[in-house]
């Protein structure tokens, strides 16, 4: 069929033209047959509009109501006091601590959601100082001598959600008008957003289900909880100065199975990330209650039962480290090897790589009551906050294994452990402080509390 020549003028009366080649892509766009606009990005000019960066204000001009801020570009960023939304404070206060706000502004800081934007305006200028850090994310790409326009009115877009850190509510499209479906989503992630988020839900959620709005949540959350990973390279980077762990005080209870055990654990771990803690510890044989069920054996047949569930821990915790965005170390758990049973555990580092150590000292009881053995070798261990060890409970006493670690640059030890009795609490706790004054390195401890009434051998726990 032809097509008339007064269709095919207004068919190609626009037209886009996209063409790649190497490390370079060309968009043209054609207007009545002539060139509008040309568009080239290479590798060297990627888009950044939706970056999240870590910047320093340079410059507050209040004159102008806008700051310029230092975010490792050419030219300063340019952040008019317009786009400084509702949660500029708490940012600054964030990175910088709570005494970052100015005495004057403090007034106005509280009273905030009663002041007109004019007024929000000018409390910028007041909060905004020359050295702050902030967070800014770029709105609009820099253009000849002008640099990237930003605000530090956060958000990060999924799917279906569009994420607020420092919001308090949940905002639905107007273009959602079905008052049920409304009313739906809004119940379904009243119960599903954390507390210290807003979310904004887009159009495309209507009639999505319950399943695939929390999967969403879920990637914009990890997002944020990322959002101070680094790519690797191969360039020399500082260590982080500030380094936060989670030692978890486990209680020792009945548990209903592998999953309710790790329902608790992911709990634990949840708490600690929310907090940014770095690390999460877990105490040595945290996972003695799931012998319950096997009690009726012999206490050796019993930890060779438990030794089955390790494998399965190991995956679900190298799981959590990634979803959580922290480095988990597991405590300790039996372990079978070619016919031997082993006290192992497992670091479980947020970049998805997990590394293992062993317990190299048995106690007399675990060897003859348990027919346990002792490892064979130990090391330590690069993470993204510096080098670590791991000693399980009795290794803590024998001082040459830490020193050799030491002299490896050793910066954290961590010792899980599980004891009876005060005494065998106050001996690991003395040993661990002699170990930190001898090496001039940090030592973490985390034990369990409880009883196992229905395990042999493991009738109480002291920490």
């Amino acid at each position: 069929m032809q097509v008339p020549a007064v269709l095919k003028r207004t068919l190609m009366k626009n037209q886009i033209i996209i063409h790649s080649s190497g490390n370079q892509d060309r968009i043209a766009l054609i207007e009545d047959g002539e060139l509008a606009q040309l568009f080239i990005e290479t590798e060297e000019n990627q888009r950044t509009v939706g970056n999240i960066y870590v910047a320093q204000v340079h410059k507050v001009m209040s004159g102008i109501r806008a700051a310029f801020i230092d975010m490792g570009t050419p030219k300063d960023a340019f952040l008019h006091f317009s786009d400084a939304g509702d949660h500029l404070d708490e940012y600054i206060s964030m990175l910088n601590g709570p005494n970052a706000i100015p005495p004057q502004a403090r007034k106005d800081v509280s009273n905030k959601e009663n002041l007109s934007n004019y007024d929000k305006q000018l409390l910028a200028g007041k909060v905004l100082k020359t050295g702050q850090k902030l967070l800014g994310q770029i709105v609009k790409e820099p253009i000849g001598s002008k640099g990237p326009r930003v605000s530090t009115d956060i958000t990060i877009a999924g799917r279906f959600l569009v994420l607020i850190p420092m919001g308090d509510y949940i905002a639905i499209s107007k273009k959602i008008s079905n008052y049920k479906e409304r009313r739906r989503l809004k119940g379904v992630l009243s119960k599903m957003v954390p507390d210290g988020f807003g979310v904004i839900v887009r159009t495309v959620a209507q009639d999505q289900d319950n399943n695939a709005i929390e999967d969403d949540l879920r990637d914009v959350l990890l997002k944020w909880e990322n959002i101070y990973y680094e790519s690797p390279t191969d360039e020399v980077v500082p260590k982080k100065t500030v380094v936060r762990l989670g030692l978890i005080q486990w209680q020792m209870r009945p548990y209903n199975g592998l999953d309710e055990l790790m329902q608790q654990a992911e709990y634990f771990v949840d708490t600690v990330s929310r907090y940014r803690s770095d690390f999460a510890l877990f105490p040595e044989f945290f996972n003695a209650p799931l012998m319950a069920k096997n009690n009726h054996l012999s206490e050796s047949d019993a930890i060779r039962s438990l030794a089955s569930y390790t494998e399965e821990i190991k995956n679900r915790f190298s799981e959590l480290s990634i979803s959580y965005n922290i480095n988990i170390i597991t405590g300790s758990m039996p372990e079978i090897v070619e016919g031997k049973l082993y006290n192992v555990g497992y670091l479980c580092r947020r970049d998805g790589t997990i590394e293992r150590y062993e317990k190299i000292h048995v106690t007399p009881d675990e060897a003859k009551v348990w027919g346990m053995q002792g490892g064979h070798s130990f090391q330590t261990f690069d993470t993204d906050c510096g080098k670590i060890g791991v000693l399980i409970c009795y290794d803590s006493e024998f001082p040459e294994l830490s020193r050799l670690m030491a002299d490896e640059g050793m910066d954290i030890l961590f010792v899980p452990f599980l004891t009876d009795t005060q005494n065998g609490f106050s001996r690991v706790r003395y040993c661990a402080q002699a170990r930190a004054i001898e090496n001039e390195c940090y030592v973490a401890i985390a034990g369990s509390v409880g009883n196992l009434p229905n395990v042999h051998n493991m009738d109480i726990q002291y920490a």
